[in-house]
């Protein structure tokens, strides 16, 4: 009591239903009411938020881009966009990202990596089907192998802790396992030259311009084009379906090629052990095996196209 004129105690009422006493040391001290204590004067805060001049603001909703905007992410924006507006908006306009986790190893976004350098290193070796099939087994691996040591070699430069001795080889040996498999069914296909691996595209769709990137575009001997999309997991083309499509990217390619060249299939082709094969959409029957057509006849192709051109550019629209 000797720090100041008058000292004020206080203590809780109550902790949620349980009511509580004052402490037995300040039993000898006159209970205050409010009314007893004196008045508080106004401090600088007080006098700042008495003079505010408040503004509401709904902020709902972005700023439009400008019709002919180039935007970032790839063809994530329509995935993103079908999924979730706000997601869009964060991840591609605020660049908002959560960091990643470290694994041990190479994790699937690597092996992934590799296995696209790989096919890309081999098909730009080989060319077509007709080479493919013409192959002697002995050479057929000596191109595997060598297209599999440049992938490891280019993914090395970034990986060089990772990529070493023995975990090399074994990278080395699964993956030319699984790429001569996967031939297999590259050659139960209709006769086709490969005239893009890993091509970057410049898509113009709903007043936006975005970039991407096809796995590969294969021509059939009619002229018409075929759009391939590796997947090392499962797929589905009910993902394509409907006015939020989860998996847009091999509808927007296509739709994008019909304007330059005629388009005859979208294909998965899924590259995963014990599971290799074609899922996709085709203008008719027999392009790749168990792919069925559209419908019954090509016009039901085009038309498919078409369902797909609205939703992506509803989507682009909506982003935009």
């Amino acid at each position: 009591a000797v720090s100041a004129d008058d000292v004020v105690f206080s203590h809780p009422l109550n902790a949620g239903d349980e009511v509580r006493r004052a402490s037995p040391l300040l039993h000898s001290f006159p209970a205050l009411r409010s009314a007893d204590l004196p008045a508080v004067q106004p401090g600088l805060s007080s006098h700042l938020y008495d003079a505010r001049r408040v503004e509401a603001l709904r902020d709902e909703q972005a700023p439009a881009l400008a019709p002919g905007s180039e935007v970032r992410g790839g063809t994530r924006l329509f995935q993103f966009q079908a999924a979730c507006p706000f997601r869009a908006f964060a991840v591609l306009r605020l660049d908002a990202r959560a960091p990643e986790e470290p694994e041990p190893g190479l994790d699937a976004m690597a092996r992934g990596m590799l296995l696209h350098r790989a096919l890309e290193s081999l098909w730009n070796s080989l060319g077509s089907h007709a080479a493919l099939c013409g192959m002697a087994e002995d050479a057929l691996m000596t191109a595997i192998h060598a297209a599999v040591q440049r992938a490891l070699e280019e993914l090395a430069r970034d990986r060089s802790q990772t990529l070493t001795g023995r975990f090399r080889e074994i990278e080395a040996r699964r993956l030319a396992h699984l790429m001569r498999a996967w031939l297999e069914q590259e050659k139960a296909r209709a006769p086709f030259r490969v005239v893009a691996a890993e091509q970057e595209a410049v898509i113009r769709l709903g007043n936006l311009v975005l970039k991407g990137r096809m796995d590969r575009v294969d021509e059939l001997d009619d002229g018409a084009r075929v759009i391939l999309d590796y997947k090392t997991g499962k797929t589905s083309i009910k993902g394509w379906e409907g006015e939020r499509p989860d998996e847009p990217q091999l509808p927007l390619y296509a739709v994008d090629m019909r304007r330059r060249q005629p388009v005859a299939a979208a294909l998965f082709a899924q590259l995963r052990a014990g599971e290799l094969g074609f899922s996709g959409l085709a203008a008719r029957d027999g392009i790749a095996p168990k792919v069925k057509p559209a419908g019954d006849s090509e016009g039901a192709w085009q038309a498919q196209l078409d369902v797909w051109q609205a939703t992506l550019t509803n989507l682009a629209e909506a982003f935009r």
